[in-house]
């Protein structure tokens, strides 16, 4: 089984690099804490959202979506205006993993924002979903088997990056790793 290789990223430098290429993709970021995770998706957001051409969202777990909405201020982001144009999405990962009739509420937003982006001439949506509550609650398999579910490249405008703390990462097997690195269009490491 050939296993996918992890790049190793600066923060400074992933938002830049998690742009290219354009959609679709469905990619792995491994974070090391919370402080690198946030320098990139507020740096990300910030460029994406002044440029105008997408739809972004977040979905964290070891943060709450205030404190989500506190970063992106701080590094300039006009969160009410994005939020108020439904631009910017900020969903607690409690309610996106969700079920409602067997789909989770985050497949329905997808399918929603990516018809909204569609109608506005947005390039795409471009998503940052934390998995950590799948540890908290011990449904690491029923992770692997969504991401599983999940194409490598969507066949919708949709740029999602799966996001793992790296505590969170080492509770999977070896095999679920491998899966995992394997399935995932590109699989990053963040270092600060």
């Amino acid at each position: 089984m050939k296993v996918a290789k992890l790049i190793t990223i600066n923060s400074n430098e992933a938002p830049e690099v998690l742009a290219v290429p354009e959609f679709p993709e469905h990619s792995i970021l491994i974070y090391p804490n919370l402080s690198a995770l946030r320098k990139v998706y507020s740096q990300y957001a910030k460029k994406r959202l002044e440029e105008g051409n997408e739809i972004l969202l977040i979905i964290p777990y070891y943060e709450t979506t205030d404190s989500v909405r506190a970063v992106l201020r701080n590094v300039g982001v006009n969160v009410s205006k994005y939020e108020k144009e439904n631009v910017l999405v900020i969903m607690d990962s409690e309610k996106a993993y969700q079920k409602s009739e067997g789909v989770y509420n985050f497949n329905l937003l997808l399918n929603l924002l990516t018809k909204r982006a569609d109608a506005l001439g947005k390039r795409g949506v471009s998503i940052f979903a934390d998995g950590g509550l799948f540890f908290l609650y011990g449904r690491e398999e029923e992770l692997v088997a969504d991401e599983m579910d999940l194409p490598t490249e969507f066949d919708t405008k949709c740029r999602c990056f799966c996001t793992y703390h790296s505590e969170d990462f080492k509770n999977f097997s070896k095999q679920q790793e491998e899966q995992l690195l394997k399935h995932h269009y590109r699989c990053f490491y963040v270092r600060e």
